[in-house]
C-alpha cells in the first residue's frame, strides 16, 4: 500500500481533470468525505461504502469505449489515489478502535452483520451500545442548542457553521452527522422496546433485508447410505424499510425569551414525544397507514387470553402461563415483559389471604418488567373496552432500524397568532422481528 503522502500529491496532481471528468460524481464524493472527516468517530462501514462507490466508478470508467490515454489517465490515477486515502483512513481508524476496546456497535466474529451485496459490515446496537462513540464537550452543539438557535438565532461559531451545513433550500435542516449520535442514543435510552433488549440496526438505505427463523429444522436418526429427510423450510426473510415519524413541536415566543434552558427543554420535548410513539409502533403498531408492523400483530406470536371479556388477573400465573408458551417452542429466556403501569399497579398490589404482598416465582421476580404507556389500556375484549395486555419475550429476537438522520421544519408564521412558534421534526424507522414464537401476548388484561 502507498503511503498517504504519496496518495494525496497525486491526488493534487490530478484533482482537476478527475473531477472534470464527472463532475457530478466527484462533488458528491468530496462532501460525503468532508463530512466523515469532521465526524470524526465515523463507522468504518460508511467510509468503505463510499471507496466502494469509487471502485464501481472506476470499473466503469477504464471501460469506456473513448478511452484516451492522455485525457483519463490523470482522473484514473486521481481515483486511484483517492480509494487508497480511503483504505488507509479505515485501516488507521480499525487500530485506533481496536486500542479503546470499541468494536463500532457490530458484534464480532463469526455472528457481525454483513451487507450480503457489499460486503460491508451492517453497524449493530445492543441496548447498552452507543451510537455516539465520543465524550460529549460541553461547548459543542447539541439538538437542544440547534433548535434553540433556529428560533432565536446562532450564538456560537460551531452553531452556526452546523446550522450553515445542514439548512437546504426547502427551508428545513438537517441534523448534522456531528452532533445526531448523542440524540439517537438518548431516544434509544428512552425507548422501552430498546431497554427490553431490541437491537437496533442503523439503516442505509431504502430496504434491508434479515433472514429470520421460521421453522427449526427437524433433524432424524438415519441408517448408513439411507437418504435425509426433508424439513420444511427454516429461514425466510423480512425487510426493513424506513418509515417517516414525525411531531410537531409549539413553544410561545415568551418562554424562549425568557428561560435559561430552553436547549435542554427542547430536546427533551422533542425525545419523550418521538419515543412514546416509536414504542407504540414497535410495539403495536398496526403495519397499514406508514406504520410499521409492531409485536403484538405478528403472525405466529403465542397468545393468552384473560378470557372472554379478560379479566383482572389475581396472581402471576398469566405470566408463567407465558414462560410456558416460549418453552414450548423452544426459544430462549424472555428479556423483558412490557405491560402498561396502570397493569404494573395492579400486580404491585397483589396480595395473599392474610393481606401480605403476593411474592412472584423467582423466573418473574428476575424478569425485567417495563412499564410505558404506549402500551393500550382500550383495547376491545367480548364486552370489555378497557382491556389492555402484556408482551413477554426474548426481545433481542427484535430489531429496530433507524436511519441516521433527523430533520426540523421551522414553522414561524403558523402559530404567529397566539405569539407561538412549532417545529415539525422527523426520523424514519421500522421494526422486524428475527422470530416471532419467541414472543407471547397476554390479552385482556382489566384494571
Amino acid at each position: 500500500m502507498r503511503n498517504i503522502q504519496d496518495c494525496r500529491e497525486t491526488l493534487g496532481r490530478t484533482r482537476t481533470k478527475m473531477e472534470a471528468s464527472d463532475p457530478k460524481f466527484w462533488a458528491d464524493v468530496n462532501r460525503r468525505h468532508k463530512a466523515m472527516n469532521e465526524a470524526g468517530d465515523t463507522h468504518p462501514a460508511v467510509k468503505r461504502r463510499l471507496q466502494s462507490d469509487i471502485s464501481a466508478w472506476l470499473t466503469k470508467f477504464v471501460e469506456r469505449t473513448d478511452w484516451d490515454e492522455d485525457r483519463d489517465r490523470p482522473a484514473y490515477e486521481g481515483a486511484v489515489a483517492m480509494a487508497s486515502i480511503l483504505d488507509i483512513e479505515i485501516t488507521n481508524a480499525m487500530v485506533a478502535a481496536e486500542a479503546r476496546g470499541q468494536n463500532f456497535g457490530a458484534p464480532t466474529g463469526g455472528n457481525a452483520w454483513v451487507n450480503a451485496q457489499t460486503g460491508l459490515p451492517v453497524q449493530v446496537l445492543a441496548p447498552s451500545d452507543r451510537l455516539c462513540t465520543r465524550a460529549p464537550h460541553g461547548d459543542e452543539p447539541t439538538v437542544g442548542g440547534l433548535l434553540q438557535a433556529m428560533l432565536t438565532g446562532a450564538k456560537t461559531p460551531d452553531i452556526r457553521a452546523a446550522l450553515s451545513e445542514g439548512t437546504d433550500s426547502a427551508g428545513g435542516f438537517s441534523i448534522p452527522l456531528t452532533v445526531l449520535p448523542q440524540f439517537i442514543d438518548r431516544l434509544r435510552a428512552r425507548t422501552q422496546f430498546v431497554q427490553a433488549g431490541a437491537q437496533t440496526v442503523m439503516l442505509d438505505g431504502m430496504r434491508t433485508r434479515i433472514m429470520r427463523i421460521a421453522a427449526d429444522p427437524v433433524p432424524t436418526w438415519r441408517a448408513e447410505n439411507a437418504a435425509v429427510n426433508e424439513s420444511d423450510p427454516t429461514f425466510d426473510a423480512v425487510d426493513l424499510v424506513p418509515k417517516s415519524l414525525a411531531c410537531l413541536v409549539k413553544v410561545s415566543v415568551e418562554l424562549l425569551q425568557d428561560s435559561v434552558n430552553v436547549a435542554a427543554a427542547l430536546e427533551q420535548a422533542l425525545t419523550g414525544a418521538l419515543s412514546v410513539e416509536l414504542d407504540r409502533a414497535c410495539l403495536f403498531g398496526s403495519g397499514a397507514a406508514q406504520q410499521p408492523l409492531g409485536l403484538f400483530n405478528q403472525a405466529g406470536i403465542n397468545t393468552l387470553s384473560l378470557g372472554a371479556n379478560g379479566a383482572t388477573p389475581t396472581n402471576y400465573d398469566p405470566l408463567i402461563d407465558a414462560l410456558y408458551e416460549l418453552e414450548l417452542d423452544n426459544a430462549d429466556a424472555p428479556t423483558a415483559a412490557i405491560w402498561h403501569p396502570r397493569t404494573a399497579r395492579t400486580m404491585r398490589k397483589l396480595k395473599d389471604t392474610t393481606g401480605q404482598p403476593v411474592q412472584p416465582f423467582p423466573a418473574i421476580s428476575d424478569l425485567p418488567l417495563l412499564g410505558t404507556t404506549s402500551v393500550p389500556i382500550n383495547q376491545t375484549q367480548g364486552t370489555s373496552t378497557d382491556c389492555s395486555s402484556i408482551l413477554v419475550g426474548d426481545f433481542s429476537r427484535a430489531i429496530l432500524g433507524l436511519r441516521q438522520e433527523l430533520r426540523i421544519q421551522v414553522l414561524n408564521e403558523a402559530f404567529m397568532g397566539s405569539l407561538q412558534v412549532g417545529f415539525i421534526a422527523h426520523l424514519r424507522a421500522d421494526v422486524a422481528f428475527e422470530r416471532a414464537d419467541a414472543f407471547c401476548r397476554i390479552t385482556g388484561v382489566r384494571p
